[in-house]
């Protein structure tokens, strides 16, 4: 279900709302990011809340994954599907295709496209 989320403009990156977004999370919980959010700042608001953060560590040439942390990865990457299909449906039924312009209106077609998706996924748990 879709909790929370927050409209910026284009020109922005994703992770600059991420500390403000992290305030809104309740102490002790678990945060699953990407590699995009791995910055000073962020990893400060998450330390701050006392957040469990899981994060995909990254090899490079060099410096091969040890056995820890692909067993690490394959924990972390069980779960962070389950996101990404929340994606994957919206833009089964056109809610990743916007024509409107003026942040305000985008914000009030996110915020419908958020409930008819909640709508969709309720009923879809309460037959499972």
């Amino acid at each position: 279900m879709i909790k929370d989320f927050e409209v910026t403009d284009a020109s922005v990156h994703d992770s600059q709302p991420a500390p403000e977004l992290i305030d809104r999370i309740p102490g002790n919980s678990e945060l699953y990011r990407d590699s995009a959010y791995h910055s000073d700042e962020i990893r400060d608001a998450i330390k701050e809340k006392n957040i469990n953060a899981k994060i995909c560590s990254k090899g490079t040439r060099s410096n091969s994954l040890t056995e820890e942390d692909k067993i690490e990865n394959k924990k972390i990457s069980k779960i962070r599907p389950r996101v990404e299909h929340v994606f994957a449906d919206i833009k089964s039924f056109g809610g990743d295709f916007l024509r409107t312009i003026g942040i305000e209106r985008v914000k009030v077609q996110l915020t419908l496209v958020a409930i008819t998706y909640n709508i969709r996924r309720y009923k879809f748990l309460q037959g499972a």
